[in-house]
């Protein structure tokens, strides 16, 4: 089973390096968005310093996970032109909320110091938290889309095409992945049984019980 997940991983870095190596050439042959390249390589190491600072030991699937998402939201969708295609930020959004959801998952039950959640009250408090953690950090994103706008008149919210129309859109569509993953989360502990979603964290647990 290791040899397995070492696998997806090894394949998950090479993924990310062939598109990193496919966005300089695309941009070496008429387009503009180069610079974002060096954002690119920077963007998967975010979650990795987090998890240092907080002195939590990644798991191999967290890593494959941020790998994914990091490719479409920083190479297809910067580097590659993504976010000029109608639609593909709103999937981002959604991958955004299904994946924040999860870390506030992740969180409360770090905050707590639990393996899972046992509990009617807790399991209550949880679902809420996951939720507001997963709305927050949208609506975080958010303000620093608007002070792009306000600061350097980069106009990533679509203020001047669509108004308020595109952030709001793209909360809602964070609310509605966050939303898939708290009905799972919670049909894991209606069944009093672990999904592929709590075993994320029950797998990080276990991993770091003995750190």
């Amino acid at each position: 089973m290791k040899k397995r997940k070492s696998f997806w991983l090894n394949a998950a870095i090479l993924f990310y390096i062939a598109g990193l190596a496919y966005s300089v050439y695309y941009n070496l042959n008429g387009h503009t968005e180069l610079w974002l390249v060096p954002v690119s390589c920077l963007v998967p190491f975010i979650v990795p310093i987090v998890f240092k600072l907080l002195h939590i030991r990644l798991t191999e699937r967290i890593m494959i996970l941020n790998l994914l998402f990091c490719f479409f939201a920083a190479i297809v969708g910067s580097t590659l032109g993504g976010y000029n295609q109608p639609y593909y930020d709103k999937i981002v959004h959604f991958g955004s909320g299904l994946l924040l959801t999860m870390a506030g998952y992740i969180l409360f039950c770090v905050l707590k110091k639990i393996r899972r959640v046992e509990n009617k009250e807790d399991t209550y408090v949880m679902l809420i938290f996951i939720n507001a953690f997963n709305l927050a950090i949208a609506v975080l994103w958010e303000f620093y889309e608007y002070s792009m706008l306000v600061f350097f008149n980069y106009d990533c919210i679509n203020h001047y095409s669509s108004g308020i129309h595109d952030s709001m859109t793209d909360m809602l569509c964070a609310c509605v992945g966050g939303l898939l993953i708290t009905l799972g989360i919670y049909h894991s502990y209606h069944r009093h049984k672990p999904n592929f979603l709590t075993k994320i964290y029950e797998e990080l647990f276990d991993a770091n019980e003995k750190v």
